[in-house]
This record gives structure tokens, sequence and C-alpha cells, in this order.
């Protein structure tokens, strides 16, 4: 794999370029499609599982179509040494953190996890939330523990380093839109999903400890 750091963005490069819009314009269209898809097969569910599925139905589209090609450039070169929309999207990506561009082991590893793990996972767990198995919450916990450890996985061995490949400095979009945002997602979701499952199991327990005392 190749292991060159690419260097910042330059200077009198623009910070919203029409790579940056149209990468923000496809993740709204992904999600779009992930609240169409919920629409389809879980439109009977109650409120909050729509929401959970539009979630699943969001992040597994994700993992296949863009962290699903990430893994497939960087396996084979770079994205940084690649053509095409999906590689100027990571290119893109890349300005925020260049660990991205050069096939860094750790992220490859960690992708690498999440796109076939966690995509499994997230399709599972969509059977399981709309045809309400019983073993919905042990995949839930499964994913969201999955997504959490690969989200620390992936900022933990920079910040112990100093954060000497994130970008932070370079502007509002490279920081707070590509670091924070779509980062921070991934963290605030799967932690509220732990609590929804934590919550319905707290409640199985107290009414089988209730039935026992009986």
């Amino acid at each position: 794999m190749d292991t060159k750091v690419s260097s910042a963005p330059s200077p009198d490069e623009p910070i919203f370029s029409m790579v940056s819009a149209v990468s923000l314009l496809a993740c709204a269209f992904q999600g779009v499609a992930a609240y169409l898809m919920m629409r389809r097969v879980g439109g009977k569910s109650s409120t909050i599982d729509q929401w959970v599925l539009t979630w699943l139905f969001y992040d597994v589209i994700v993992h296949i179509t863009l962290e699903g090609p990430f893994v497939w450039m960087s396996l084979g070169g770079s994205v940084e040494t690649s053509e095409g929309p999906l590689a100027q999207l990571w290119q893109e990506y890349g300005k925020a953190d260049s660990r991205w561009l050069v096939s860094d082991p750790g992220i490859v590893s960690v992708e690498l996890l999440t796109v076939l793990l966690c995509s499994a996972l997230c399709l599972a767990l969509i059977y399981a939330v709309v045809h309400n198995k019983h073993y919905r919450h042990f995949l839930q916990i499964s994913l969201c523990v999955c997504e959490l450890y690969g989200g620390w996985m992936t900022f933990a061995p920079d910040w112990l380093q100093g954060s000497p490949h994130l970008n932070q400095a370079s502007s509002w979009l490279h920081l707070w839109v590509y670091l924070v945002f779509f980062n921070g997602i991934w963290v605030l979701v799967p932690g509220l999903l732990l609590l929804q499952s934590w919550s319905a199991l707290r409640s199985l327990h107290q009414g089988t400890e209730k039935r026992k005392d009986k």
C-alpha cells in the first residue's frame, strides 16, 4: 500500500468547490433514498422504528456505495492516484484527513470490517425490526458497538500522535462538516440506539421478574 502523505490543500484553492457541492448533494440523495426505502419496507412500523429503519438504510447505503469503493481503491492502489467521481469525492474528504488518500493500513482495516460486517448487520437488523424478531436488540447492540469502535479506532491513533493527519484548521468545511458532522452522526445515532436497546431489555427483564413474583 502507498504510504506517502499528501500535502494540505493549497491556500489558493477555493474552500467550497464543485466537488464539495456534488459530494454533499450525493450524501443528501442517499438520505432521500434511505427514507424512500424505509417507506416501502417499514411504512407500517412505529414512528420510532421508522426513524431507526431510515438510519439503517442510510447506514448500509453509505457502507456499500461510498466506503466499499474506498476499500476497493485502497486495496488496488490509493485514493490519491485513482480517477473517477467516487475517487474525487474521497480526494475531497482527504483534504480533511490525509490518511484516506494514501491507503493507511489502519483506516483500510477498519473500513474493510465496516463494509463487510456492519453492512451485513444492518441488513439483518432491518429484517429484524420490520418483522419484530426476538433477536432485534442483540443485532442492534452488536451493530452499534461495531460502529462506535470503528469510529474510535479511526481517530484515536491519530489523536495520540498529535493529530498530524487531521487538517483541522483548514476551513469550517473540512473541520465542522467533514470531520465533526459526518463522523459525529456515527457516534450520536449508535449511542441513541444503544440507549433504546438498554431500555427495551430493561423493560423485558422487569416484566419477567414480575411474572416470577406472581
